[in-house]
């Protein structure tokens, strides 16, 4: 049967009018979008996991969580350990109002890094640290925000944490210099990401027990790879400054954080 223009018209604005109907509102958007980011986290943490260094504790991120606007804080040290309770995104550049509003504090921080890196993404969120039996610690507050430099995948992260110094241990560090008072110390490490099922080698074993090499299970494959970070205390807050395969020397390491210092 053919249809005159009219009633295709018709036809049009019927199918128009439905479409609208069945669209999902903002709130539903938002729920199915976030529901697909903590998906797209919760595979990528089975794949692999960088590694943030606050002196000798070792707190895991999650890189997709911070590409997708999810900060997601694990770790352990010692008997003790850091559970994540809240988390929130940027994905845009946060003002200093923005901050103040979420966490509490301002700490120094900029939307470029040298070395043509661009602020891309970043969050914050709220930890705790808890001994063997379950007993709080201290709680603390972090701002994460991700670079990124054209060419490369990996992010360089920025992390901004209120926390009291007691709890800092820098003996996995080497003080590398002092600017403007401030102690620098620097963090290298090789990781080994490696799929659940893997057996470690005898060479992986001994290794890790010599502290010159992390395992990280998950991972698709097995990959080597090396995290370094530069870190520092003032005024109430630890910054480090962490990538991973991007053969910084620490000079340049350094640069960067002078530009973070001199911020304010």
């Amino acid at each position: 049967m053919r249809t005159n223009k009219k009633q295709k018209e018709k036809i049009q604005n019927i199918f128009s009018q439905k479409a609208i109907e069945i669209e999902p509102s903002k709130e539903l958007f938002n729920k199915i979008r976030k529901d697909i980011y903590e998906q797209e986290c919760n595979k990528t943490m089975k794949n692999k996991l960088f590694g943030l260094i606050r002196g000798k504790r070792l707190v895991t991120i999650a890189a997709c969580c911070v590409v997708l606007g999810s900060i997601t804080v694990i770790g352990a040290t010692m008997g003790k350990s850091w559970i994540s309770h809240s988390q929130a995104k940027y994905m845009t550049f946060p003002s200093e109002e923005r901050i103040q509003k979420d966490v509490g504090f301002v700490p120094k921080y900029t939307d470029t890094l040298p070395g043509g890196f661009e602020y891309s993404n970043g969050g914050f969120g709220e930890s705790q640290l808890e001994d063997e039996n379950g007993n709080i610690l201290t709680h603390i507050k972090d701002v994460i925000l991700s670079y990124t430099r054209e060419g490369q995948r990996s992010p360089l992260n920025l992390s901004i944490t209120q926390v009291g110094k007691e709890f800092l241990n820098d003996t996995e560090s080497q003080l590398v210099g002092e600017y403007k008072e401030i102690e620098l110390y620097y963090y290298e490490k090789e990781y080994k990401f490696v799929p659940e099922d893997y057996e470690l080698t005898e060479e992986d074993k001994k290794a890790n027990e010599m502290g010159v090499l992390e395992i990280s299970y998950g991972a698709s494959e097995v990959s080597n790879e090396i995290v370094q970070g530069l870190s520092w205390y003032e005024d109430g807050l630890q910054y480090m400054v962490m990538g991973n395969d991007y053969n910084f020397t620490v000079e340049e390491m350094t640069e960067m954080a002078k530009v973070i210092i001199d911020q304010g």
